[in-house]
């Protein structure tokens, strides 16, 4: 069963482009220990609430995020990135929303 993690990202005025960034450091910074999920950073033109970044992640199944939190809050050096990213991120947000999407195969 094939689940798609999607987060949204709603901030404040004029933010999305910082958002997309801190968002793309926090992948890499992930990639780089060892995660090949797919994922890509989303956001939309001039439609809904503005400054909206969604990022979505496939993974093969609920186990397999829960695994994947478990093992970055293993790694003390990568928690300590993500961590001061987290920061950067939680000052530009004004709230945020986690979907988890089964794909029907």
């Amino acid at each position: 069963m094939t689940i798609i993690q999607r987060r949204t990202f709603y901030g404040h005025m004029g933010s999305a482009g910082e958002l997309v960034e801190i968002s793309k450091a926090f992948f890499a910074a992930i990639a780089g220990s060892g995660v090949t999920y797919p994922i890509r950073i989303l956001t939309d033109h001039q439609s809904g609430r503005t400054d909206r970044v969604v990022y979505e992640m496939e993974v093969p199944s609920m186990a397999a995020i829960d695994e994947l939190m478990q093992s970055l809050g293993e790694n003390e050096e990568l928690g300590a990135a993500l961590g001061a990213l987290e920061t950067r991120l939680n000052k530009l947000i004004t709230h945020a929303e986690v979907e988890h999407w089964q794909i029907a195969d």
